[in-house]
């Protein structure tokens, strides 16, 4: 008898729990994380689970100037990395030397007027132009292969038979019913749209800064996130959307009817607005969010749901700074890159003479120079343990 008052009592909590108007529901079918971000939570440190592997200085010329980094793929030894404001991609070889660019702004054949995304798939480079609505295919060489009409969407993911769009804001389906979707698919003449959101969120502007990808590729598989939405998906080859991962950031959370006073009081109020610099480690996940004036946070965690640290990260046992950013690659590996700016190195060793290996870093470095790219090597086995 005593079992089943317990279990009254347990089934009385839960529906009060469900009750509340901004608690997230459970999904029942897929382990789900809650990320508190007001706690700061370190069971190991940053620098007991990740070993600076490499630095990685990107040569600086007038031809590969770089302005912010927008996008980082990794693809056969070769860097590639998108700059939108120039409408360019710049390459480098491993080392950091510059290759080439690859620069097709324009109106003309073969050109676009908004490179927003790039995905590279089998040689071929899938440059996807948002205002121009369209994605021009070129090989490695650059030599145009063809011009494929696309959706006026922020990221494009290429799959085996057709091309998956994250447009996060912006796009409705008026064949069924006037919903507002942030993924779609098209494969030949079949299309659908997935991920629906509250309609009064269109228009909204949404950026997370240097080094954010709406998808995330990491040896032929693809994951994706939207914005006001705490799970990773992965991207099935026919298109489809599974989710993958399930974290919710605290308990406020943005309903697909609620009016627009309602969003700005969320919004004013801190809600996460996006996991973003996502890795996938098997049995563990590293990313970053942000949350009101909390900062920018990181978090690791394992698939069983053990936080093993949820903080902010300033800087590693060099002290030098921590800025981790998203990446395609097409090596299966534990590594996280993170981005420094030169300007910050020097304002920092200005302060701090006595750091010979921030002194090693600048060594051939000027003020205005490129990014440096810090490559972590991330180890479950805690050096303190």
């Amino acid at each position: 008898m005593k079992y089943v008052i317990t279990l009254l009592i347990m089934i009385l909590a839960l529906s009060s729990c469900v009750g509340e108007k901004r608690k997230h529901e459970i999904n029942a079918d897929k382990l789900t994380m809650y990320i508190n971000p007001h706690e700061t939570l370190v069971v190991h440190p940053f620098d007991s689970l990740f070993k600076k592997r490499k630095v990685v200085k990107l040569e600086t010329t007038n031809e590969s100037l770089i302005g912010r980094i927008d996008k980082l793929v990794f693809y056969k030894g070769d860097i590639y990395i998108l700059d939108k404001k120039q409408n360019k991609i710049f390459v480098f070889d491993k080392l950091g030397v510059f290759q080439r660019v690859v620069n097709h702004f324009g109106q003309g054949h073969g050109e676009y007027t908004s490179l927003v995304d790039f995905q590279i798939e089998d040689d071929l480079i899938y440059l996807l132009d948002q205002y121009g609505a369209k994605l021009l295919v070129y090989d490695l060489d650059d030599k145009l292969i063809k011009i494929e009409k696309a959706r006026k969407a922020k990221s494009v993911a290429v799959l085996d038979e057709g091309y998956a769009y994250n447009v996060e804001f912006g796009l409705a389906d008026n064949t069924l019913q006037k919903d507002y979707y942030s993924y779609y698919y098209v494969e030949g003449e079949k299309e659908y749209f997935q991920n629906a959101y509250n309609k009064n969120l269109l228009g909204f502007s949404f950026s997370l800064g240097e080094g954010h990808n709406s998808f995330y590729k990491k040896n032929g598989t693809f994951y994706t996130h939207f914005p006001f939405n705490d799970t990773i998906y992965n991207v099935e080859n026919n298109g489809m959307l599974q989710p993958y991962q399930v974290f919710k950031i605290g308990d406020l959370v943005i309903n697909k009817n609620d009016k627009p006073e309602e969003i700005r009081r969320l919004l004013d109020s801190g809600i996460s607005r996006s996991i973003f610099a996502y890795y996938d480690f098997h049995d563990y996940s590293f990313f970053s969010y942000y949350y009101g004036d909390e900062g920018r946070k990181y978090v690791l965690v394992s698939n069983s749901g053990e936080i093993i640290f949820n903080t902010n990260l300033n800087k590693d046992a060099d002290k030098v700074p921590i800025r981790v950013i998203s990446c395609d690659t097409d090596v299966n590996d534990n590594t996280i890159i993170s981005m420094l700016y030169p300007f910050e190195l020097f304002t920092y060793y200005e302060h701090n003479k006595d750091n010979e290996y921030v002194k090693s870093l600048l060594n051939g470095v000027e003020m205005d120079s490129n990014p440096i790219l810090v490559y972590y090597s991330f180890n479950p086995n805690p050096a303190n343990c």
